[in-house]
């Protein structure tokens, strides 16, 4: 019951609760004209022969975009072509390294897409398929891709959007640890199918049998709203070519019939209608591959031909499942296919192959969708794009701004929709057990139109702990005015920072903004591990980074978090050779010993560096328990240009050491 008692934690995260206190627990290209008071659109679209294979060489002449019976033309055109790649997957110790600045930066090039594992459906034997899927997924990326990672019952193991092969490599290790509950199609179900069954059939537990059912449609329910909630926070991108990659099973419920399969037909369309409006695609892969009865389901093989059958029709239930999702939303499905680096190439190659159109749209600025048609003269292809776009409305108002903050926040994944970069560090231990946390968040937004005075710019920050679960268990919201200095037109990029007392039990930290002065949301996912201060033995609490000098920041709140952070902490984790590094973190100990020696190695994957010692002196509590804050500077000039891991360790006399390990890289 494991998987079945977390899924309802997760359908029990409670988006209400972020109230404004802390709450404990080759091409054409034509420049496009834009006009004011008309919203232009920017679509990808698929074109394909009848064995569903790209079409290129498409000209501006064979589209067509109708609007409202209305011919609208096209100003914008540009094919593109993305090759699959062969990419060399290599962990390193950089991405073995603590995770401690989370980003939700555009792709500049590429694609976007999302790659769900979905490990409620995946059982043990073909984990190591479904290694073998992701690993050939990220070997054909192209080095602009940008990929997030998302498991359907362990969201803490998903991976924030990044370009980085080797970050991303590491969730190919994190499969075998979430998969292997689940349990497969069922075999025949006594609660239909009783007469087969004598009255001592081992076989036939009717509670039994009411428990797994129930079970199995939580698993189906949470692998529709985790495909939903991506395809939200997709819909916040900007980016023109997004995707879904599903890998999974499929569930087995007939959804031709009655009951059950009614109800979940129902939530698809509705995931089908969110997916089309934001134009996201999803591609399926049964890691499967052929299936055959006796290796469909968890357990023995079945045990008579009627048992064989029953697996037989509950896969090719799946296999539906998995057509209908792809089918509905313009990818494509590979189900039963004999050769799964072949299948997931061919995934790669039609996401790749798309041409995109610009065009000003006909509809009024009114918030709402609008519909339109793209279409293509040449006879016999097949076109795959957006069917319409949500129109421009009037000024978000504060009320709509938090509300989509909240909403974000909610989601299992990142919302892009306001570049973000976050830092969390836990330094101080409180009475309740809890740990006060130092969070600092950068925001990029665009510069509003030049004026000759300066202006207030409203900003929301919000940040939502979750744990292991996906359960809540501290949250905050904070509003912020910013000033817009005076005939502003660079990028305007702001440190927001605040306080939250986290628990032991954190697993990530959820952090989002709401601009007042674009009116859109943006969302980011930290993974932190939030240390118990009060172990006996040495303890090293988070770390915070800053640099010294500029750093183009046009404001900042340092006084939320002045009392635990000496210095302004800093998300960037570039720097320039001129640069030097502040480190600050806190050691904890109980015992005689008064003092403990610390260390920051600055050094190559290779293993060589700079060593910088330090002996600092423990404070004693009332309660027994020691502190010595840890505070290094740490010089760049010399370094040459690459990357290096920032090594912090720490230990008592004649103890073993601690240490935490940051990657950082000098230009």
């Amino acid at each position: 019951m494991r998987v079945f008692l977390r899924l309802f934690s997760c359908f029990s995260l409670c988006i209400p609760l972020l109230a404004g206190h802390q709450t404990q627990p080759a091409s054409q290209t034509q420049t496009p004209v834009f006009r004011a008071g008309v919203d232009y659109v920017l679509a990808d679209v698929v074109v394909t022969d009848s064995r569903d294979q790209p079409i290129r060489g498409l000209t501006k002449d064979d589209f067509e975009v109708v609007m409202n019976g209305r011919r609208l033309p096209v100003l914008e055109f540009k094919e593109m072509s993305i090759p699959a790649g062969d990419r060399e997957i290599v962990t390193t110790a950089f991405a073995a390294a603590a995770v401690d600045v989370a980003r939700n930066e555009p792709a500049t090039t590429g694609r976007q897409m999302v790659l769900v594992i979905d490990d409620l459906h995946i059982l043990p034997q073909d984990i190591v398929r479904t290694r073998e899927a992701v690993r050939d997924f990220l070997r054909f990326l192209s080095n602009g891709d940008q990929i997030a990672v998302v498991f359907t019952g362990r969201s803490e193991l998903g991976i924030d959007f990044t370009s980085d092969l080797a970050r991303l490599g590491v969730v190919v290790d994190r499969i075998r640890e979430a998969s292997g509950f689940a349990k497969g199609p069922r075999r025949s179900e006594p609660t239909v199918d009783q007469s087969a069954y004598p009255r001592d059939d081992d076989r036939f537990d009717p509670e039994e049998t009411r428990i797994a059912l129930l079970e199995r449609r939580t698993q189906a329910e949470q692998m529709m709203f985790t495909l939903r909630n991506v395809g939200r926070a997709l819909a916040e991108s900007t980016h023109p070519h997004r995707a879904l990659i599903l890998i999974s099973s499929g569930t087995d419920f007939d959804l031709s019939g009655m009951g059950d399969g009614q109800e979940l037909l129902y939530q698809l369309r509705k995931t089908f209608d969110e997916a089309q409006k934001a134009n996201v695609r999803v591609y399926t892969l049964d890691p499967r591959g052929l299936v055959l009865a006796d290796t469909a389901t968890a357990g023995a093989p079945p045990r008579d031909p009627y048992e064989a059958e029953s697996i037989r029709r509950r896969v090719r239930h799946q296999q539906q499942y998995l057509r209908t999702v792809a089918e509905n939303t313009g990818g494509l499905a590979m189900v039963a296919h004999p050769n799964l680096t072949e299948a997931m190439r061919q995934i790669i190659i039609d996401n790749g192959s798309f041409y995109l159109l610009g065009f000003n749209a006909a509809g009024p600025l009114d918030g709402r969708f609008h519909e339109f048609d793209i279409r293509v003269v040449k006879p016999g292809v097949r076109v795959r794009a957006r069917r319409g776009y949500a129109a421009s409305g009037a000024k978000a108002t504060t009320a709509s701004l938090t509300s989509s903050l909240d909403a974000a926040l909610g989601l299992g994944m990142p919302v892009p929709g306001v570049l973000m970069q976050v830092t969390a560090a836990p330094l101080r231990r409180l009475d309740n057990g809890r740990v006060r946390t130092a969070i600092t968040a950068r925001v990029t937004t665009a510069p509003p139109p030049p004026a000759g005075a300066a202006a207030k710019h409203d900003i929301y920050f919000a940040v939502l702990a979750v744990d292991r679960e996906g359960k809540a268990v501290a949250s905050k919201k904070t509003p912020f005015a910013v000033t817009v200095p005076a005939n502003r037109t660079a990028d305007l990029i702001y440190e927001l920072n605040a306080v939250l007392d986290l628990p032991t039990n954190t697993a990530t930290l959820r952090a989002g903004v709401a601009s007042a002065l674009i009116g859109r949301t943006g969302t980011v996912h930290l993974p932190l591990t939030v240390p118990n201060l009060k172990e006996k033995a040495l303890t090293m609490a988070g770390i915070a980074l800053g640099r010294t000098g500029t750093n183009g920041v046009t404001a900042a709140r340092y006084d939320a978090i002045a009392d635990l952070v000496p210095f302004q902490p800093t998300t960037d984790r570039t720097f320039a050779v001129a640069d030097t590094l502040e480190v600050f973190t806190r050691l904890s100990w109980r015992g005689a010993e008064t003092r403990a020696a610390a260390m920051i190695t600055l050094r190559t994957e290779a293993g060589t560096g700079t060593v910088m010692p330090i002996t600092v002196e423990g404070r004693l509590g009332n309660d027994g328990q020691r502190t010595a804050d840890v505070r290094l500077s740490v010089p760049l000039s010399g370094s040459r240009p690459g990357k290096y891991l920032l090594d912090l360790s720490a230990a008592l006399p004649g103890g073993n050491p601690i240490r935490r390990v940051i990657a950082i890289e000098v230009r």
